[in-house]
């Protein structure tokens, strides 16, 4: 119920997310996510069931998780300042499992690097052997971020595969930033112009 209630109270950016992944399913042939931030979780809106391979990442509607845990839930992160961050995350942060940051230092610093590249990467720190990629968008009517991403097998997660996958949602979110006067994405200069 509390993930419709998130859906419904920003329908207009969720859809055009949803777009989105849908885009990137069909694409990369991998799950796609929408998520919202909620609290120090990211809450998993939209689901759809990639085509790839053995692996079909399935977290449905209503799933949460650690957003300091996983490429989606520091997405979202990033889009807060460090000060709100560690209001949120701080005392969870020595649960961390896989590469997920251990430390106020490692999440900052991690967070500042989505902040420039305008995504994230994550490999089987929340769910085993899965990886993620993933950006996020602030929805500027009701305050909320949004992000999108998609799960794959983390040993598929080679540089090559990861700088185009991340291209990939990077320009997803970005599309949408724009189209909802995001901020962030109207003034994002990506490292292709």
């Amino acid at each position: 119920m509390e993930a419709s209630y998130h859906f419904r109270a920003s329908r207009g950016t969720v859809s055009l997310l949803e777009e989105e992944a849908a885009r990137l399913v069909a694409d990369t042939g991998y799950t796609g996510y929408v998520d919202v931030l909620d609290g120090a979780e990211s809450l998993v809106l939209h689901m759809r069931i990639g085509t790839a391979g053995a692996l079909q990442a399935y977290t449905p509607a209503g799933t949460r998780a650690p957003a300091y845990a996983s490429s989606m839930g520091r997405a979202l992160l990033a889009r807060l300042d460090d000060a709100q961050v560690m209001r949120l995350v701080d005392a969870r942060l020595e649960q961390a499992t896989g590469t997920a940051p251990r430390t106020r230092k490692d999440l900052v610093a991690a967070l500042a690097r989505i902040r420039v590249d305008g995504w994230d990467i994550s490999k089987g720190e929340w769910v085993p052997n899965v990886g993620g990629i993933s950006a996020a968008v602030l929805d500027n009517d009701t305050g909320q971020v949004f992000g999108i991403g998609i799960a794959l097998p983390a040993p598929q997660l080679r540089d090559e595969a990861t700088e185009r996958f991340g291209r990939a949602v990077r320009e997803a979110a970005a599309r949408v930033g724009k189209r909802i006067g995001d901020p962030y994405w109207l003034r994002f200069v990506s490292d292709e112009g």
